[in-house]
Formats: C-alpha cells, structure tokens, sequence
C-alpha cells in the first residue's frame, strides 16, 4: 500500500552560512531584543529612587556578527544582537559582590537582571 521512496539530501553549508549572517535573521534578533528583551530587562532592572534611574537608562541594543569557534561542523559567523547595560556597576548589579568598608564586609546580592532576560525568553519563545 504504502512506497517507501529513500532521498538523499546534502544542505549546501553556503546557503546555510549566508543565511547565518543574511539581513533577514538579523532584523529577526534586533526585534526580539528590542521588543521582548530590553522592554522585560528594563522593567526588572533595581531602583533605588526616582532620581537614581542611570542603571535601568543604561540598556544598549548592540548588533553584530558571532565569530565565535564552534567546531570543525559548526557555521563559523553568525548574526547576533546583544543586550549591554553599559552602567559603571552593572556586573555588581548583576551578580553582586563583597565589599570591605572600614573593616566590615558587605555582602550586595546580585539581581541577576540578564539571567531572569534569557529565562524569560526561553519561557515565551513559542508565543508569538
């Protein structure tokens, strides 16, 4: 009843690799960062007041090409979106730190700010 028919197929790595890097999948990251990330990092960003906002205002969108080695089967550039908090003490506000102040230690927690992001996304990549 049913014919089984075998096909063979070869994907061609330079169409793969240009549609790595192409203007379609890069405007695809840059609206996912601009319009589901930075929008979700900004709102769980900490505040310590009105006036002291300069952390949250210090979200940056920056594009570019991944050159990063992934093996010998891996496409070598890729198109990649990043999101900065370009913010003096944005690693302390991300993953905390031990400060020693006039012989005391404080402990400042971190907020995890791009951590929550990357979970918040992989939560809701299938919802459109």
């Amino acid at each position: 009843m049913f014919r089984v028919v075998a096909v063979r197929y070869k994907p061609s790595r330079v169409g793969m690799a240009i549609a790595a890097v192409g203007p379609e999948l890069r405007r695809a990251c840059h609206h996912l960062v601009e319009t589901k990330a930075a929008p979700y990092a900004k709102a769980i960003s900490p505040v310590s007041s009105r006036r002291h906002q300069h952390y949250v205002q210090s979200w940056k969108i920056e594009d570019g090409l991944d050159t990063r080695d992934r093996g010998i089967d891996a496409i070598r550039v890729r198109a990649m979106t990043r999101l900065l908090n370009t913010s003096r003490h944005a690693t302390v506000v991300e993953v905390g730190a031990r400060v020693k102040l006039h012989g005391e230690t404080y402990e400042i927690p971190g907020h995890f700010v791009l951590q929550n992001t990357l979970q918040f996304l992989h939560a809701t990549r299938d919802q459109t």
